[in-house]
């Protein structure tokens, strides 16, 4: 039983010994990112539901365009017109007869004044980079269908292309 003891003790004191004698090594390393100028655009889509449109008052849509950007980026939305290309004379198209066409006009805020969203100036969307805390910014849009048409009863669409450069 003595040798037992001993032998155990001898082992406790060399690892004892070891882990006091233990040396350590650190090293540093570095964690990188690039962030690079970065925006994405939210758009919705606009239903007016059922209109009347040989009533003389215009029909409302609201809706609004989301735009987020980095820290100080500045930049501009455009809006195609449509299946007329120009914004300034938007029609949709009847489904079962494409030619048979239904006026309308898309108008957006930027905060101080309303105007017809389109590709040329003075119809762009611009922003300077001065957005708030989160780099988001959301606009109001207003879609109206002019009153007084004279078209054939069904369904009418178009489909628009929102582009925002930075």
């Amino acid at each position: 039983n003595k040798k037992i003891v001993a032998s155990l003790a001898a082992t406790v004191a060399m690892f004892g010994s070891v882990s006091a004698n233990a040396l350590t090594e650190t090293g540093n390393f570095d964690i990188l990112a690039n962030v690079i100028s970065s925006c994405y655009l939210e758009t919705q889509n606009i239903d007016f539901g059922s209109v009347q449109v040989t009533n003389p008052t215009d029909t409302v849509a609201n809706s609004s365009v989301k735009v987020v950007c980095s820290k100080g980026v500045g930049y501009n939305v455009t809006l195609s017109g449509g299946l007329t290309t120009d914004p300034t004379a938007r029609q949709m198209a009847l489904s079962t007869n494409p030619d048979e066409r239904l006026n309308y006009s898309i108008l957006i805020n930027d905060g101080a004044t309303e105007f017809n969203w389109g590709t040329e100036d003075g119809q762009k969307l611009v922003q300077s980079g001065a957005q708030n805390e989160t780099g988001e910014n959301t606009f109001n849009i207003k879609a109206v269908i002019p009153g007084s048409q004279f078209v054939t009863p069904g369904s009418y669409s178009d489909t628009l292309t929102a582009t925002i450069n930075y």
